[in-house]
């Protein structure tokens, strides 16, 4: 029994050892944050529509709180930081690509999308919000949503949000964010569903209101290509330091998010 023991216990060393030497070797392969390193920049899509978190300002920069924590990554890391512009449905392909280092567009983290990408630890959590016009005294929460016309961000968590109260055939989907206040304040929809952006929407058109709770609980994440390890983890500990430190609540404050 003695000796029984003494060899299982030796066999399970062995395959701690052995386990931990294939980690090791994994760890020493991937180069994914030396190389960002090596280039001297960090190569960030977005798509910059959703203020106060990733839009164009009047200067023509993109900027908000999404940018704002990315310019301090690729600051700790110690690089530049390169910004590309890029269609929201084409940011994960984009990342799979390896055109970009790292998608930073209020993309919420999903068992689908972790398919696809490595994500990082959340930074920020909202919720998919219903707005309407502010005549509209029929819309009150989500069960009055049936029957009418909801328009979305196409290949969003608010379409999947959208389809647990409306018919496919009423939602309206959009590549161009932008196009949606416009047509609720001309009639083409009866409301939009929009998360943490909702709230600087309607204060820049007085046309329109948020009713009702938020119809979610969803958690933001940077995300890059699938195993880029070293890349995701320096991340990690950036964002838990500017945590620990305060800093990301400093800039929550700066955008008036919470």
């Amino acid at each position: 029994m003695v000796k029984h023991k003494a060899r299982l216990l030796c066999s399970l060393l062995f395959i701690l050892v052995v386990s931990g030497c294939a980690h090791n070797q994994l760890q020493s392969t991937d180069q994914s944050l030396q190389s960002i390193k090596e280039k001297g920049r960090l190569v960030v899509g977005t798509y910059p529509v959703v203020e106060p978190m990733t839009f164009i300002n009047q200067s023509g920069e993109v900027t908000g709180f999404d940018m704002d924590i990315v310019r301090q990554i690729a600051s700790k890391i110690g690089v530049a930081i390169e910004i590309k512009q890029i269609n929201f449905q084409d940011l994960i392909p984009s990342a799979k690509k390896g055109d970009i280092d790292l998608i930073a567009c209020v993309l919420t983290i999903t068992p689908a999308r972790s398919e696809e990408v490595l994500f990082s630890i959340p930074y920020f959590n909202t919720g998919q919000m219903i707005i309407t016009r502010k005549e509209n005294n029929n819309i009150h929460g989500p069960a009055d949503l049936k029957d009418k016309r909801v328009g979305v961000q196409k290949g969003t968590t608010a379409e999947t949000a959208a389809l647990e109260y409306v018919n496919q055939s009423l939602l309206v989907l959009y590549d161009d964010w932008t196009l949606a206040p416009e047509d609720l304040k001309g009639g083409k929809t009866d409301a939009i569903l929009f998360d943490v952006g909702a709230y600087i929407l309607v204060q820049h058109n007085a046309e329109l209101k948020i009713v009702g709770e938020p119809l979610t609980q969803e958690f933001y994440g940077f995300a890059t290509q699938k195993n880029n390890n070293a890349l995701i983890a320096e991340v990690n500990s950036i964002l838990r330091e500017m945590k620990r430190s305060g800093e990301l609540k400093e800039l929550e404050n700066k955008w008036g998010i919470r």
